[in-house]
C-alpha cells in the first residue's frame, strides 16, 4: 500500500491508455486491451442493467463524467 494523490494517479493512467492509443499504427486493425481492478464496493445490483444506458453515471452533476455505452462503444 502506498501514499498518493488520487488526482495524479488518475493521470497516470490516463498518460498510460493515451500512450498506448497513440503507439498504435494507424490504419491497423490491432486491438488494445486494458484490464482495471479495483477493491472498491462494486455497482450496486439494481444499477447494474444502467451501465450500457447512453451518458449513465451514479455521480452528482458536476462530480464527474459516467462512461455509459457511448465510452464502450468509442474504441
Amino acid at each position: 500500500m502506498v501514499k498518493c494523490n488520487r488526482n495524479q494517479v488518475g493521470q497516470v493512467f490516463l498518460n498510460i491508455i493515451m500512450n498506448a492509443i497513440q503507439s498504435l499504427p494507424e490504419n491497423d486493425e490491432q486491438s488494445l486491451f486494458i484490464y482495471i481492478t479495483d477493491n472498491g464496493c462494486g455497482i450496486p445490483e439494481d444499477k447494474q442493467q444502467l451501465i450500457f444506458d447512453p451518458f449513465y453515471t451514479s455521480k452528482k452533476v458536476g462530480e464527474g463524467t459516467g462512461m455509459g455505452y457511448q465510452f464502450l462503444m468509442a474504441s
